[in-house]
């Protein structure tokens, strides 16, 4: 127990830095609400298997919706070319989301059993650092796992 708890620890507080750099690089999508949901309630978190084939024609579809063209114009390549930052800005968001997804629904749901396990175990050696370290430590992966929403996040 000596060396388990300190790994654990170390592993938790790990899992905890990585999926808050994942979400500051998907522009913050944890928690999920209402916004990232469609409108419609529905917080099913779906991944787009090939964003780069996908995003333009939205993005297509949304420049001829806003300038009332109609759905069967072809853009000009100037336009096509006035749109490609924001593409490229989308299929980064959506790739860095997707990223996300799949620490938070592997790493992200062992966080709540591993740092119950902390916690019941920092209290019984709570009496020195290690103890003390992860009673922090757990509470700090209580806490986030329960605030970014890991698990309803995933729209399970």
């Amino acid at each position: 127990m000596k060396i388990i708890l300190p790994l654990l620890t170390i592993w938790a507080v790990c899992v905890l830095v990585l999926i808050e750099y994942k979400n500051a690089e998907a522009n913050f999508v944890l928690p999920r609400n209402i916004e990232y949901t469609g409108g419609n309630g529905s917080a099913k978190w779906r991944t787009l298997g090939q964003p780069h084939k996908v995003i333009p024609r939205w993005v297509y579809n949304d420049y001829k919706s806003k300038n009332n063209l109609s759905p069967e114009v072809e853009l000009s390549h100037e336009i096509k070319a006035s749109l490609q930052p924001e593409i490229d800005r989308q299929i980064q968001q959506s790739i860095a989301e997707d990223n996300l997804k799949g620490i938070i629904g592997t790493f992200g749901l062992l966080q709540y059993p591993l740092a119950f396990f902390l916690f019941v175990s920092s209290l019984i050696k709570f009496k020195n650092r290690i103890g003390k370290f992860a009673l922090t430590s757990s509470l700090l992966a209580i806490g986030f796992a329960l605030y970014r929403a890991y698990f309803t996040s995933l729209g399970w």
